[in-house]
């Protein structure tokens, strides 16, 4: 498909990627137009909305030491 191969190409997920996330308790209400970056990091029970991008650069991600949340320190 040359959307997934367009998509590898500029470093996102796949559609098929996009839809795995479903498997782990999030909700993709679209996931043609969901766009998530390869280095970005994500929890589960997410939802994610129509024409959302997610990206990160050299992702670090840490554990909040006073609560169970996860926080992204550097993101453009």
């Amino acid at each position: 498909m040359i959307a997934d191969e367009q998509r590898i190409a500029l470093g996102w997920l796949t559609v098929a990627e996009v839809l795995e996330l479903a498997e782990t308790g999030s909700v993709v209400l679209d996931p043609h137009s969901l766009l998530i970056g390869r280095e970005v990091q994500l929890g589960r029970g997410n939802v994610f909305y129509p024409n959302v991008v997610i990206e990160c650069d050299a992702t670090m991600v840490r554990r909040d030491r006073r609560s169970a949340t996860r926080r992204v320190t550097r993101a453009r």
